[in-house]
């Protein structure tokens, strides 16, 4: 199986990735996964996760180099709290896709501002496992990613 046949049996598919008015450029973009709506396959569910309702991020992008993103938006204020719950988010995708053995080239995360300084400061030193977590400032338009 390649990779787009086994994000399609893992997740939903959607046309859009956003939050609220939060949303990205699509011109670049192949697939859109919703990891958010739920994991169908429940063995990868129960083998990964002690939960059976891990928290998973907004959107898996496969863009047109087959390059695949994890991403997650948060359309206000990013808060400590916020910061961690983003990183358990896309951290718990990031499980599942290592288990299928499909790489990721990036994990980001696009938000409106930082609630202060440090917030940022610790965000530079995030890695989801050995990728940087990078992240965008929404403005007016969609973002390109």
């Amino acid at each position: 199986m390649n990779s787009n046949e086994i994000l399609d049996s893992l997740f939903e598919t959607s046309n859009e990735c956003k939050d609220n008015a939060c949303k990205i450029d699509k011109r670049d973009v192949l697939n859109i996964y919703k990891p958010d709506l739920g994991l169908k396959d429940f063995q990868v569910k129960k083998s990964l996760f002690a939960s059976l309702e891990p928290k998973l991020c907004d959107c898996i992008i496969v863009n047109s180099n087959k390059k695949i993103l994890l991403m997650e938006i948060k359309c206000g204020t990013v808060t400590n709290r916020l910061l961690k719950e983003i990183i358990e988010q896309l951290t718990n995708v990031y499980k599942i896709l290592e288990s299928k053995k499909i790489n990721i080239h990036k994990c980001v995360f696009i938000c409106k501002k930082f609630s202060d300084t440090m917030v940022k400061k610790r965000l530079l030193k995030e890695k989801i496992k050995a990728i940087p977590l990078t992240h965008k400032i929404f403005q007016k338009t969609a973002i390109k990613i």
